[in-house]
């Protein structure tokens, strides 16, 4: 223990293991006392082991799908954007997938964004029948094959979730299988369709945390046209950013960063899903209360007396 706090652990040994069932096996056979970022099919196994914990507390990340249409392509009609957003049933994902460790989400922004943030707001439910009549307007009313791809046990429930959204969208004539890719892989996949070295129409499914609060980070780099993870481009969506990035008065910016969501949920730019609880285990021997923002200070853990 440290002479100064004496509930605090002296040294301090961090360990990076991605792989998620390795993790909760470090936890269990006591390799290591906590860990982040449990998957939900792990928590009965630490509930159930007498010598271990769940702590959980909603987070920042908010989990969603992109297109690929700053190219052209069927993504680029707003419809089928809009088709899949009905056709994706979010509150299914969240109580079976996700096992109810998320919160449904109405847009990209969290309640640490000094702007924008609106907790009423709304994104398209699920309704396949309004998904199906809108796949006959569109341009591409007998389907279409479409690639679809996600990180592998970055989020919690990544590639479960992907490959339920890939048996959703078969009910719309959408042909797509998930392809689960390790993070570089997949950040150079998104890249290449984005420059257009990659061509067809592509989905990705992705989170996002942004931790610095700034609403327009988090709107330029999602949904603007030359934005790190976006997929589309719309010249109306980039000057309205700006616009709002730059109002010095907090009400109106509200009111200016709220109206950005709107616009995101009428061009259906993303299909929003949720925002995701953080899930650590621990030994039951630590103290700690779990933050909200993806963050673990080891000098706020406390290591309880025999």
């Amino acid at each position: 223990a440290n002479d100064r706090y004496p509930n605090r652990p002296k040294t301090v040994v961090l360990r990076h293991i991605s792989e998620g069932s390795t993790r909760v096996n470090a936890l269990l056979t006591g390799e290591v006392d906590i860990i982040m970022g449990v998957a939900p099919q792990f928590i009965p196994q630490i509930e159930k082991n007498p010598m271990t914990r769940i702590a959980s507390v909603p987070g920042i990340r908010i989990m969603f799908l992109s297109f690929i249409s700053r190219h052209g392509g069927p993504f680029a009609d707003p419809k089928i954007r809009l088709a899949v957003n009905y056709a994706i049933d979010a509150e299914s994902i969240r109580t079976t997938i996700l096992e109810g460790r998320g919160d449904l989400s109405g847009q990209l922004l969290h309640p640490w964004h000094y702007s924008g943030y609106n907790p009423d707001k709304k994104w398209h439910g699920f309704d396949l029948e309004k998904a199906k009549t809108l796949m006959k307007e569109s341009s591409h009313p007998d389907g279409f094959k479409a690639d679809l791809f996600t990180t592998v046990g970055r989020y919690p429930g990544d590639r479960a979730t992907c490959e339920a959204v890939a048996g959703m969208l078969m009910k719309i004539r959408i042909d797509t299988a998930c392809k689960p890719l390790n993070f570089p892989l997949y950040r150079k996949t998104v890249t290449a369709y984005q420059d257009g070295k990659q061509e067809g129409a592509a989905m990705y499914f992705m989170g996002w945390g942004e931790g610095s609060g700034d609403p327009a980070t988090a709107f330029r780099s999602l949904a603007s046209c030359k934005g790190s993870w976006s997929g589309g481009c719309f010249p109306d969506l980039d000057a309205a950013i700006d616009k709002s990035a730059a109002i010095a008065d907090p009400k109106e910016q509200q009111l200016a960063f709220e109206k950005l969501t709107d616009m995101l949920k009428e061009k259906a730019t993303h299909k929003v899903f949720v925002k995701i609880h953080d899930v650590f285990g621990y030994r039951k021997n630590l103290e700690f209360i779990p933050r909200d923002d993806e963050t673990l200070f080891p000098w706020e853990l406390a290591v309880k007396k025999p």
